[in-house]
């Protein structure tokens, strides 16, 4: 996988470090590895993730 600097917006999945996986719920311009994408806006993503520890499952379909 290859890192490239993105402006990354709400719902961005990226790799941080080659060993994190980062779910952006603002916006941030960073070299990442683009990972994938959640489609909700900025605020349900703010709602769900913004308020202490969260777990999110992925699942291989």
């Amino acid at each position: 996988m290859y890192s490239f600097l993105f402006t990354l917006t709400a719902g961005d999945i990226v790799l941080y470090s080659g060993n994190q996986i980062v779910v952006f719920y603002g916006s941030n311009s960073w070299s990442y590895t683009r990972l994938g994408k959640i489609n909700l806006s900025e605020k349900k993503l703010t709602d769900l993730l913004g308020n202490g520890d969260v777990t999110i499952e992925i699942e291989k379909r």
